[in-house]
Parts: C-alpha cells; sequence; structure tokens
C-alpha cells in the first residue's frame, strides 16, 4: 500500500454557523487519470518509476464507489494541511480540525462529503488561503503489463482498495 494525495477545488456553498464552526457539502473524491510524483507512485523504486516526473494512475469507478472504500470516508478527519503520519486516535487532538458528518455520496464521477471544521484557525484558513481539499489515503497501486487497465485506460499504474485517512 501507498500513502497518496488527491486535490480538488473547494466547490461548496460553505457557510459559517452561529458557534463559528464551518459546514460544507465539498468534492472530495474523483475518477479518472492523475498524475502522482513518480516518488509518491513507486517509492521503492520496484517499478523504476520512482525518478519519473510524473506516474500516470488510473482511478476507475468500480474502486472509487466500491462501498468498502466509500465507508472509509465515514468521520474521517479534517486536518490542516497533510500531516506527515496517518491521523489515529493516538494524534487526533493534536491533527484533527473537524470531520466528514453525513452521507458520502456519488455526484457524477466524483464523491460528495459533507465537512464540517470546528477549529476557528482553520475556519478562517480556509476561507482565505486554504480553498482547495485533498484526501491523504492509502491504496494498492497495480502496474499493469503493457500500461494498461483491464478496461483499456492507457496507464503505467492504477488503484485499487482504497482507504481514506483524512481530508
Amino acid at each position: 500500500m501507498v500513502q497518496l494525495c488527491d486535490t480538488l477545488d473547494a466547490v461548496s456553498s460553505a457557510r459559517i454557523c452561529a458557534d463559528g464552526s464551518l459546514v460544507a457539502e465539498v468534492l472530495a473524491a474523483r475518477t479518472g487519470m492523475q498524475d502522482y510524483l513518480g516518488s509518491e507512485g513507486d517509492p521503492e523504486n520496484e517499478h523504476g518509476m520512482r525518478d519519473r516526473a510524473a506516474v500516470a494512475v488510473y482511478r476507475p469507478a468500480s474502486e472509487v464507489f466500491q462501498a468498502a472504500s466509500l465507508a472509509t470516508f465515514a468521520a474521517a478527519p479534517v486536518t490542516l494541511d497533510h500531516p506527515s503520519v496517518a491521523v489515529t486516535a493516538d494524534n487526533w487532538r493534536q491533527l484533527g480540525r473537524g470531520e466528514i458528518n453525513g452521507d458520502v455520496v456519488r455526484d457524477g464521477e466524483r464523491v460528495r462529503v459533507p465537512i464540517i471544521i470546528r477549529d476557528a484557525a482553520t475556519v478562517a484558513a480556509a476561507t482565505r488561503t486554504h480553498k482547495q481539499l485533498s484526501m491523504g489515503y492509502a491504496t494498492k497501486l497495480v502496474f499493469p503489463a503493457g500500461g494498461k487497465h483491464p478496461d483499456g485506460a492507457a496507464c503505467d499504474a492504477y488503484q485499487t482498495d482504497i482507504t481514506v485517512n483524512h481530508i
């Protein structure tokens, strides 16, 4: 399993609650081709791609919308920037700023999630400087012979077993 991050523009109707928290419905993940650094996609250089500027990774809908994967979004913590380690119960108090809170649904070729940010400094950042979302997740990368996913999409690798850790 490798740890990857996927960045999307935050498109939502965010609102600030009476207590100062921010709530929003956001598009958090998507299907299709995505470029990652070679050092992200092949950190141990098992496939000779670690030093490449980009590795084309395909995220098939069958994996992105798999029930087990979608279930990992539920209550995932919101962080400010990506922590250098996975968020766990041991470090949530230091890293967590909110959470995914509500129904996780397919929205076309994307995943839509409701988030709540409860930390005032993070609310300020989300409304001023941090207007993109990035999922932190683990996935198994499969490097197919011939550079094609079984459905025919040309790629260097494709993702399976997507497990969300934080947003």
